[in-house]
């Protein structure tokens, strides 16, 4: 992440508030700094509006940030629409896909339960 020079393209089904989810905003926002253009696709069911890393991040005037299928809890017969896109594009050219959502169970952080998801 730190060696893109002109864009990262992000999406995940879950975007947490812990450690990792934190951690991986504030990446965004130093290359955001640099001059990169980044662009975040998340799901609308499991993001946690209390926080408010996702909300800073998208403040920066080189970051969008989309929500995917918003107002869910509204709409139920959309209910079932989900995005478990899970990919990392840097400068279009390089990539990271795979099982892991951006929370720290998918990272092995977590104290209780830790997912075997892996990318490539």
């Amino acid at each position: 992440m730190q060696h893109a020079q002109h864009s990262i393209d992000v999406q995940y089904f879950i975007w947490g508030t812990d450690n990792v989810g934190k951690l991986a905003a504030e990446q965004l926002h130093r290359v955001a700094e640099r001059g990169v253009k980044v662009r975040v696709l998340v799901d609308d069911m499991l993001i946690d509006a209390e926080d408010q890393t996702l909300v800073l991040l998208a403040a920066h005037k080189n970051v969008d940030i989309r929500i995917y299928n918003p107002n869910v809890v509204t709409q139920f017969r959309d209910i079932n629409q989900r995005m478990h896109d899970k990919t990392a594009i840097f400068d279009g050219i390089a990539g990271i896909t795979g099982g892991r959502n951006i929370a720290d169970e998918y990272f092995d952080f977590d104290k209780e339960y830790n997912f075997r998801d892996r990318n490539i």
